[in-house]
């Protein structure tokens, strides 16, 4: 019986199911998961491939480097494929959590006293001071003055466009934590799959034991003789 082959261990499907958040969110990683097994798969499929054709004593070690080849190749374009379609996945569903955090608040109630009277304190302040204020109403989840400020325009509060996106986001993800731990996993979860491609292909070529260049080399070979044997028809030459 062969030998199991060593994998290495950055290339398990429990290194997307342990994460902490994905059983909450695991609707948006069931992709990356299965592509892990996908992964995993391929690499003890070209090993026990090798075990059965280095068997077959009919075949010369070239032709039997060239079976081994040909389904490295074939394995490696599969790969390719579900790897490019999950990086996508993650990246458009990433983006839009982004897009999502960083949406401006609707105006909440822009002419209550109340509301004018943080925009008059906040544009008061120094730069620094006003940073510190807007910091502790984060650190308090004062959702009142953080809805006064952002939910206006920044001049009115003596924000910048830049300084108002930036809490902003800040305010989304203070007030939408799973949107934010959802974002997290899916970026770890990218993180974790980005190598995944070029790990398995250079196993792929090291167990069959050629790269590219040899395999085509290989298949030229074999066609130019099954090309040499074929009986022409001689009949209609001079």
């Amino acid at each position: 019986m062969a030998k199991p082959p060593l994998i290495s261990p950055t290339i398990a499907a429990e290194l997307v199911t342990s994460l902490p958040g994905f059983e909450a969110h695991q609707g948006y990683c069931q992709g990356a998961e299965r592509f892990m097994k996908i992964a995993r798969q391929q690499i003890e499929d070209i090993h026990a491939t090798k075990e059965v054709v280095s068997r077959d004593r009919t075949q010369t070690p070239e032709a039997r480097a060239m079976m081994i080849g040909q389904k490295a190749d074939k394995l490696e374009r599969h790969l390719f494929e579900q790897w490019t379609s999950k990086i996508d996945a993650l990246e458009k569903a990433a983006a839009f959590i982004r897009s999502e955090l960083a949406r401006p608040l609707e105006a909440r109630a822009n002419t209550t006293q109340t509301n004018t009277e943080v925009r008059a304190y906040c544009k008061s302040l120094t730069i620094d001071e006003r940073e510190k204020f807007l910091n502790e109403a984060m650190g308090d989840n004062d959702l009142t003055t953080l809805g006064a400020v952002l939910g206006s325009p920044p001049y009115l509060s003596g924000l910048s466009k830049e300084q108002q996106q930036f809490y902003t986001t800040k305010y989304n993800q203070l007030t939408n934590p799973q949107l934010q731990e959802r974002l997290d996993l899916l970026e770890t979860i990218q993180k974790r799959i980005q190598p995944v491609f070029n790990i398995v292909k250079d196993e792929l070529w090291k167990t069959a034991g050629l790269n590219r260049d040899h395999l085509q080399a290989l298949q030229d070979g074999s066609k130019a003789a099954k090309d040499a044997i074929i009986v022409k028809d001689f009949s209609e030459s001079n």
